[in-house]
């Protein structure tokens, strides 16, 4: 159920004539430059308009909790997929790498450029930490962690329930 087709468009208003009613949107700054993106599967329609800085458009999908996490750059939305409505919206301060799930999907992780974010799968926000060189690794382990190796070398792994240092 994780699985996205995507399509793009050539203009804003190609993507606009192109999304459903129901569909969300996640648009920066309105510009005719912006890339334009749709993720669709058989339960919700995502719409992306993002200057591209060489990242793709996130989505990652919980169907136990009917959420949906998703966003682009330094933007980031959780939204409630049964309802039709916005758990969240945050401006983030750096731009958006990745949206991972643990093993069992209980935490979700964002990896940002210079942080990462750590909710639950139902959209409650638990905890971030913010790093001094750009995150240039990570990995999640079995045990309920994950590992993040920044630009300058260092590596540190949190617990994802409560962000302490293993």
């Amino acid at each position: 159920m994780d699985i996205f087709e995507t399509k793009t468009y050539d203009s804003g208003r190609d993507l606009m004539d192109n999304l459903s009613k129901e569909a969300f949107l996640l648009s920066e700054n309105p510009s005719e430059d912006n890339e334009f993106v749709k993720e669709k599967n058989s339960l919700i329609e995502v719409g992306f308009s993002y200057f591209d800085i060489g990242l793709k458009p996130q989505i990652k999908m919980f169907s136990e909790t009917k959420t949906v996490f998703f966003g682009i750059n330094q933007k980031l939305e959780c939204i409630s997929y049964q309802n039709r409505n916005k758990l969240f919206s945050n401006s983030l301060s750096f731009p958006l790498y990745e949206i991972l799930a643990d093993s069992c999907s209980e935490f979700v992780v964002c990896i940002c450029e210079l942080e990462i974010l750590v909710y639950k799968k139902s959209g409650i926000f638990l905890w971030k930490m913010g790093f001094g060189d750009i995150v240039d690794d990570y990995s999640l382990s079995d045990e309920k962690t994950i590992i993040v190796k920044t630009a300058d070398g260092n590596i540190t792994e949190f617990y994802l329930s409560s962000g302490k240092v293993k």
